[in-house]
């Protein structure tokens, strides 16, 4: 397939080998050759000429990038050229591979036909088991299936309709999809009677709705708080009290508070007493022996 401008014509060409083979149709040389992990059944080329799409033997689409950008530079550079050979690394991630007609390694698919949309943004393909299948090239996924044919698709032909032409804007009771709205974006790409799918209806039994601004009454409320004091309030009119006792004594009494203060005033002042007797007859003692050390 010829692609390119006038001053820079290129002929892309595909074989089992697994190779994609790039000549220049002035220069009569082979520019670059392309490697891939499959054998190669059709390819297509994008509108503005950014990358490759090969159709393998495995049922999977490969994008083939014909642009990076350079790590050293940051500028946009070609891939390839001066006869080189670029092996395509696998694409584990499937961030440059469609998987959309493949199914099993037991039933093999071989992609017959590719075509890109006028405006780059659209795949169509199709296989050997007679399925159409149109993707979405930047998020892969499909947008489309097309009713399955009963033979391989052997070709793909594209063409755009003129909104403005009179024939095409006539109401065809046999064919009234002529021209076609444009759809509503969306992130979910589902059929349209898929559209209840989406939708969960749950009955809700046995719930008892409140209203709160209704309920809340404010003599109500203070009657219960009203109610609820009472068991703090003292109707007896018998004042206790409950007084701890000392580590010492380790129990508690109840009865005049003066005369438990009384009580242990007195207790104090006789361990106090005591003590100074204690000391004052030692002090005695020490002062005799001094004297006598000094007599002798």
């Amino acid at each position: 397939m010829p692609a390119g401008l006038v001053a820079d014509l290129k002929l892309y060409s595909v074989s089992k080998d697994a190779t994609v083979r790039c000549h220049s149709l002035l220069g009569k040389e082979l520019v670059t050759t392309f490697v891939a992990p499959f054998a190669i059944d059709s390819i297509a080329a994008d509108p503005a000429f950014r990358a490759l799409y090969i159709g393998m033997s495995d049922g999977s689409i490969r994008t083939i990038p014909l642009y990076q950008v350079s790590a050293n530079s940051n500028i946009v550079e070609a891939i390839g050229g001066c006869g080189k050979i670029v092996t395509l690394k696998e694409d584990f991630e499937l961030n440059d591979t469609f998987t959309q007609h493949r199914l099993g390694d037991d039933q093999p698919v071989e992609i017959t036909c590719l075509k890109v949309s006028f405006e780059g943004t659209k795949l169509i393909s199709g296989d050997s088991k007679g399925r159409l299948i149109i993707s979405d090239i930047s998020t892969k996924q499909t947008s489309k299936k097309l009713k399955e044919l009963v033979a391989p698709v052997a070709n793909v032909f594209l063409f755009n309709v003129d909104a403005q032409d009179d024939e095409s804007t006539k109401v065809n009771n046999n064919d009234k999809t002529i021209v076609r709205t444009i759809p509503t974006l969306k992130r979910v790409l589902v059929e349209r009677n898929d559209f209840t799918k989406h939708e969960l209806h749950k009955k809700l039994t046995g719930a008892k709705i409140h209203n709160t601004a209704s309920e809340f009454e404010l003599s109500a409320f203070l009657d219960g708080v009203k109610g609820e004091s009472r068991w703090f309030t003292n109707f007896s009119g018998v004042a206790t009290s409950v007084s701890v006792l000392g580590a010492n004594n380790g129990n508690s009494a109840g009865g005049d508070p003066n005369e438990e203060k009384t009580r242990l005033l007195e207790e104090k002042l006789k361990k106090m007493t005591e003590d100074y007797n204690e000391l004052k007859t030692k002090h005695n003692d020490l002062y005799k022996e001094y004297l006598s050390s000094m007599t002798n």
